[in-house]
């Protein structure tokens, strides 16, 4: 394999896969792994472990001794320990292993995630059970156990515990149950009562095969480079800091969940016409909703329960059917569109945002001050290898934060009902206040400094490109041109100036983000929605002809990559290039699955697995494409066959520019680090950059230059232009000036 030859600390090191068993009145999925594993009810109840390639998996219970002796002194040089999501194997080795059983502590950087691995080098599902059938391997995870696992690591039910109860009482215990109350006392051993010897055996088989699943896994994943093992445990790190989040005021806004789900019931009603309709009205927005969609649309909401076919508008149904609008303007009727979004938003509302950030806080790790930890994942969005955002959902927060925002959040606080509406809705002021909800010190020892890249992805795309058609817009760039006056005044046909704020914001920001990645009408007022901008079909397709014509690199050079990525899987082994980026076909990566690999100015490679060039469907008939396993999907209910995903040109275009963007990213969490720069990022977005400061005015110059120094695979001094806007506030996006 091409990437064999990858420089890998892990190449000639031991991995000792591992994996926890644990117990604890908290709910880890409600509070996250930081608080969870601070809670002193929190308990390991068994332990397997795998070393190196063994076919077999280790066991560790209570009592026994500390099993990786031999090689702690070792431990984050040449041998590492590997989990599936491996912070909470970290976190809990920290809090419990070390706390009660009196374990040694070894280093954040002993740690890697087969997880973050497999995402990163492969595109896989983030869950282990769906990557083990994604991968095809061996073992895979035992469900059964699973839900024996799910059942264990909480308290025993009110009816187990009363029965265990009684028997306590008519001394009718039997040993193992005695011995539970001598460790643990009576009142946490009735709330373990359920933990039966028989119990935790099978339990402990169920650990076993989930650690043999990992181990079986990462022996097929492609090398995983050092630079991006440094890039993860540095992003690690920023979860381990933290973000000082204002929990008064998170408290106060969940008041207000009931006010949300009246509004987003509003929403659905006006979309559909029907007054009785809500989030949770399954089967009338099913009768609203099928006959306006299409075929290939309901295919995706179908699956079978016991031989019967049945249609579904959960979770990962939303998710396939939005990402199928990403991909074709056209999969879905605007107004269907729009009220699968509602749903979607029903399950993610701005309310449980606050509700999170008080269920994460905890001042129990660094300085004692109210933070939100863990908020990032690795490699997340597996397909570009970004940093995805998990609790708080960090990516996905309203940019439009409100100058007065602190008076806003004061009469929140504090304020009678009155002062409140006074700024609006509550929940559409609430919606804009998620960012600044995110502070300095409350002491005033430090205040914020951030960081913003202006047009990333615009610029980023016409730079991959090395298309000469677009060396004029990269100019414009190197000029520090407000690229979106430019847009809006070839749209209109008329010169668009900074006072014309909507014509820029409509005919400019909107066309030039919107359609980078050849997307047409649908793609244009889709976005626009998001701006809050509206346009009729005939405006929009205007819109979208003259864009094209002002900008033919764009469509040009997705049409190249899709060229070459054809050919490089028509000729396995042999590098095709489209601009920067370069296509490799690798048949037997994966263990025969194959893989196409996208080799990014980084070095880094993103990954297609399982491409075939297939015939598509498409409204007009068929076309040929790519199509690849879909890591973010998974198989409907009875089915086996993986999903498959239609690779277009536009989509190849995406993932290689937004996979660049988290190659900048990541490069700065890394430098930020060095001596030479010291700035502590508590947080970051795709294209931000968070900071805490004891020196504001001097820190927002040094990050402003970081930002905008370019990584050593980036040639030439005016390659690519790199622009920053720094501000410095007390509250996240609210800066002192405002």
């Amino acid at each position: 394999m091409i990437r064999d030859s990858v420089k890998s600390v892990l190449n000639k090191s031991l991995l000792i896969h591992l994996d926890w068993e644990t117990y604890s009145e908290e709910d880890l999925t409600k509070v996250g792994a930081y608080r969870y594993a601070e809670h002193p009810s929190t308990d390991v109840l068994l332990g397997s472990y795998v070393i190196g390639r063994a076919d077999r998996a280790k066991r560790w219970r209570p009592g026994d001794h500390y099993p990786f002796e031999k090689y702690h002194n070792r431990l984050g040089e040449d041998v590492f320990i590997v989990a599936w999501n491996s912070q909470f194997e970290r976190l809990i080795w920290w809090q419990v292993m070390c706390d009660l059983y009196g374990w040694p502590k070894p280093p954040l950087e002993a740690f890697i995630c087969a997880a973050a691995w497999a995402r990163s080098t492969a595109s896989s599902p983030g869950k282990l059970e769906l990557a083990g059938q994604f991968f095809g391997q061996q073992f895979q995870k035992d469900m059964a156990g699973h839900r024996l696992m799910l059942q264990i690591c909480k308290p025993a039910t009110d009816a187990q515990q009363s029965k265990f109860l009684l028997r306590y009482h008519e001394d009718a215990l039997h040993d193992w149950e005695h011995e539970l109350i001598d460790i643990h006392g009576l009142k946490d051993a009735t709330k373990r009562c359920h933990h039966t010897p028989e119990k935790l055996d099978r339990l402990h088989s169920y650990c076993d095969d989930d650690t043999l699943t990992e181990a079986s896994i990462c022996d097929i994943l492609p090398v995983w480079r050092d630079a991006e093992i440094t890039q993860f445990w540095a992003n690690e790190r920023i979860n381990d800091r933290g973000v000082v989040v204002d929990d008064d005021f998170a408290l106060a806004a969940t008041t207000y969940a009931d006010e949300e789900k009246a509004e987003l019931r509003n929403q659905l009603i006006d979309i559909t016409g029907d007054p009785g309709m809500t989030p949770r009205t399954f089967a009338r927005f099913k009768k609203w909703a099928l006959p306006r969609m299409s075929d290939d649309a309901i295919d995706i909401c179908e699956f079978y329960d016991k031989g019967e076919k049945k249609i579904t508008f959960d979770a990962n149904a939303r998710t396939k059917l939005l990402l199928a609008c990403d991909y074709d303007d056209d999969f879905l009727s605007p107004e269907v569109h729009e009220a699968i979004e509602v749903l979607d938003l029903a399950g993610k509302s701005t309310v449980s945002k606050y509700d999170n950030i008080c269920k994460r806080a905890t001042g129990s790790y660094n300085d004692g001050r109210p933070r939100v930890h863990g908020l990032y994942m690795f490699a997340g969005a597996a397909q570009s290898g970004r940093l995805s955002s998990v609790g708080i959902q960090a990516h996905n927060l309203v940019r439009d934060v409100p100058g007065n925002a602190a008076e806003i959040i004061r009469d929140f606080k504090s304020g009678t009902d009155a002062q409140i509406r006074s700024h609006g809705s509550p929940i559409h002021v609430l919606g804009k206040l998620v960012r600044p909800t995110i502070t300095g010190d409350p002491q005033d020892e430090f205040d914020l400094v951030w960081g913003d890249w202006a047009a990333f992805e615009a610029r980023i795309l016409p730079w991959l490109s090395l298309e000469k058609s677009a060396e004029d817009l990269l100019d414009r760039f190197r000029r520090d041109e407000d690229i979106y006056l430019k847009v809006a005044s070839t749209i209109l046909g008329r010169n668009i100036t900074k006072a014309d704020k909507f014509e820029r914001q409509a005919y400019g920001k909107v066309p030039q983000l919107s359609l980078g990645f050849v997307g047409g009408v649908g793609a244009l007022m889709a976005m626009a929605r998001g701006y809050g901008v509206h346009f009729d079909p005939d405006d929009a397709a205007n819109v979208v002809r003259e864009w094209r014509k002002a900008n033919p690199w764009a469509m040009a050079f997705a049409n190249n990559l899709q060229e070459k990525a054809m050919l490089a899987i028509r000729r396995p082994g042999v590098g095709f290039s489209a601009g920067r980026i370069t296509y490799v076909f690798e048949e037997d990566a994966l263990d025969g699955l194959g893989a196409l690999f996208a080799y990014l100015p980084s070095g880094r490679a993103i990954c297609y697995p399982d491409p075939r060039i297939d015939a598509v469907k498409k409204p007009w008939g068929l076309t040929t494409c790519i199509t690849a396993r879909k890591g973010a999907w998974h198989p409907k209910k009875g089915e086996d066959d993986w999903p498959r995903v239609a690779v277009w040109r536009g989509l190849l275009a995406e993932n290689a520019t937004q996979a660049t963007q988290a190659d900048f990213l990541t490069h700065v969490l890394v430098e930020a680090e060095k001596p030479e720069w010291s700035i502590p990022i508590v947080a970051h977005t795709h294209d931000e950059i968070i900071a805490e400061s004891k020196f504001p005015e001097e820190d927002a110059i040094r990050l402003k230059k970081l930002m905008e120094t370019k990584p050593k695979w980036i040639p030439g001094i005016d390659a690519l232009p790199l622009k920053a806007e720094i501000e410095h506030g007390y509250r996240y996006k609210v800066p002192f000036a405002a």
